[in-house]
């Protein structure tokens, strides 16, 4: 609604310059992307309520689609919104831009009523998170690609195991970057979940061109350009996660190898 509402109040002389973060254009922009991609992480988890869900193939496509263009519209007109009514250089330095923007509109008191809106609506992100952090190790583990104490679940049929887990282990990564401050902690967390989500993407287009190429006949012409788009779009999203959450995945995608190598020694 904020957002709405500020497009009348919009001060274009604030996008000028459009970048102002002192390094190149591209590299504002790889960043800026890095970090939008995260908002738009986890489309894909609509498939894992498939079973209980009506006409499936058709409702979940449906869903995610009118979701996403949804989402696109009011980020888009939010963010325009919020750049225009605070200026640059006070925008740079704040931590909670939408609560700022209330305040100027209605007073010191909407900042508070924004953030604690703000603070609701994590709930139902959190949520989601947890669903996915647990049923997606349960999938691997029911296929032989994880450790089984993953697939284990309580009398309710939640993935217990693999909540917990999942969870001492996002905590363990927050905490080792804690002493960042929040917002780097934060933005820390976002290009780290970025980085593991554009992984398997980038291995699962690998893959696909690989198993396309064994079938008879030539690749189509569009499924070349979006395959070999979608690798170069995962390679430079990826670099602009930055070396220290490069790093950082690397060594999580090590740790897990050799549960791996044993698992598949003993199926």
């Amino acid at each position: 609604m904020l957002g709405f509402i500020g497009i009348l109040y919009i001060n274009t002389d604030h996008f000028f310059p459009i970048n102002i973060s002192g390094s190149s254009s591209f590299s504002a922009i790889t960043i800026t992307t890095t970090l939008t991609l995260f908002a738009f992480l986890g489309m894909e988890s609509a498939t894992i309520a498939s079973k209980h869900t009506k006409n499936a193939g058709s409702t979940i496509k449906k869903a995610t689609m009118a979701g996403t263009l949804i989402t696109i519209v009011v980020y888009i007109m939010s963010s325009i919104a919020i750049m225009g009514i605070i200026p640059p250089d006070v925008l740079s330095q704040s931590n909670a831009p939408f609560a700022d923007a209330a305040g100027l509109f209605w007073g010191d008191s909407a900042k508070y009523i924004v953030a604690a809106g703000a603070v609701i609506a994590t709930l139902g992100a959190l949520n989601g998170w947890i669903l996915i952090q647990g049923q997606i190790p349960m999938a691997a583990a029911q296929d032989t690609l994880f450790p089984k104490i993953f697939g284990k679940t309580n009398t309710h049929g939640a993935p217990i195991s693999g909540i917990i887990l999942s969870s001492i282990l996002a905590s363990i990564l927050m905490g080792l970057n804690y002493t960042k401050g929040l917002i780097e902690a934060f933005t820390f967390m976002m290009k780290l979940s970025t980085l593991s989500v554009l992984t398997p993407y980038l291995l699962s287009t690998i893959s696909f061109l690989i198993l396309e190429r064994k079938k008879e006949g030539a690749i189509s012409l569009s499924k070349k350009l979006l395959s070999y788009t979608t690798i170069l779009f995962c390679v430079w999203v990826i670099i602009g996660c930055g070396i220290e959450t490069i790093s950082w995945g690397v060594v999580l995608l090590a740790i897990g190898v050799p549960f791996y190598i044993k698992i598949k020694k003993t199926t």
